[in-house]
């Protein structure tokens, strides 16, 4: 999942792929960041597996809208609402 990139509005990178440190997601899973001293775990309005590694920020960059690029190319943008960002593949 290197080539996907979490942006903010001006272009600033907030979290790169590589940091779940697996190539890529099967039907069915899911990836998640979580801020500091929190308790990691799937919302429960989220039905998928986590995998990947467990990635901590202390920035809750999702308080902002968030772009999602892959390869450098927005791919979504992700509002302030829902608290979540879906993004399905093909």
């Amino acid at each position: 999942m290197a080539p996907l990139e979490l942006v903010d509005d001006d272009d600033d990178p907030l979290l790169s792929g590589s940091e779940w440190g697996i190539d890529n997601l099967d039907p069915g899973e899911c990836v998640g960041v979580f801020v500091e001293d929190s308790t990691p775990r799937v919302p429960s309005n989220v039905r998928c597996s986590p995998t990947g590694e467990l990635v901590i920020t202390n920035n809750a960059f999702w308080t902002d809208p968030v772009v999602v690029k892959y390869d450098g190319t927005q791919i979504a943008s992700c509002p302030l609402e829902p608290a979540r960002c879906e993004i399905k593949g093909q």
